[in-house]
């Protein structure tokens, strides 16, 4: 199987990721959330739709951002301004889109926003945020929308907070977006944890590690992750569609 990892789009539609499906014989795709604008939902819901016709599997996340445009909620973002974009205009965007509202609002509902699966042989879960971590972007995060906002700012603090949760429930990898890094990290022995920042791209093999945490970077920016689980280990492939 060879998975399709993006998220974080900010407005950025993904139509050009649609070529590697049949260049790269991706199997699946697995987004992050962060649409920002309803252009960008029409694009995935696209994607997802030529998927399941194919019979493939696909799993989409909601971000902080979606809860924001869908709820009107005030954010800080500099993402949003580089599209020349605030919440308003996009919450009054998403109401005159009944379509994107009504896929936006059931990634949404629930007391939780991720998706339990499996990456190969590895049990998996997938949220944009994280299982735990740091709030200091949002310090009066409500308890029901953390796991959208859950940020790992300081690696030997914020790495093994996920990694105690990941053991409590059974999860030996987890993908998430939010701080727009291409990023893995592995838990090493003492309960620590070691991480790499992907600056360049390129691919790597897991390591002999129990706990994964695994990061593509932002589609807003051009990143992209392949997952092939065809080896004995899953093979991380970080690329950037714009170098």
């Amino acid at each position: 199987m060879r998975y399709l990892v993006f998220g974080d789009m900010h407005g950025r539609e993904v139509n050009e990721l649609e070529n590697l499906v049949d260049s790269e014989g991706i199997d699946s795709f697995i987004c992050l959330g962060d649409f920002d604008q309803t252009k960008v939902i029409h694009s995935v819901m696209d994607f997802e739709q030529k998927f399941n016709e194919a019979g493939k599997n696909s799993i989409v996340v909601p971000g902080n951002h979606d809860y924001a445009v869908f709820y009107n909620s005030s954010i800080s973002s500099n993402t949003l301004f580089k599209q020349g974009k605030n919440v308003g205009g996009l919450h009054n965007e998403l109401q005159g889109d009944p379509e994107a509202k009504h896929y936006l609002s059931k990634l949404l509902t629930g007391d939780c926003h991720g998706v339990e699966t499996k990456i190969g042989d590895c049990s998996a879960y997938v949220v944009h945020g994280g299982l735990d971590g740091s709030l200091m972007s949002y310090f009066r995060c409500p308890e029901v929308i953390e796991d959208l906002w859950f940020r790992i700012d300081y690696g030997d603090r914020d790495y093994p907070k996920n990694f105690k949760k990941m053991k409590e429930e059974g999860y030996e990898l987890l993908l998430r977006g939010h701080d727009h890094n291409r990023m893995y990290g592995f838990e090493i022995d003492g309960g620590h944890s070691e991480g790499l920042f992907v600056t360049e791209g390129g691919k790597f093999e897991l390591v002999d590690s129990k706990r994964h945490v695994i990061n593509p970077g932002a589609w807003f920016d051009g990143d992209y992750l392949i997952i092939d689980d065809s080896g004995s280990k899953l093979l991380l492939d970080f690329r950037n569609s714009d170098e």
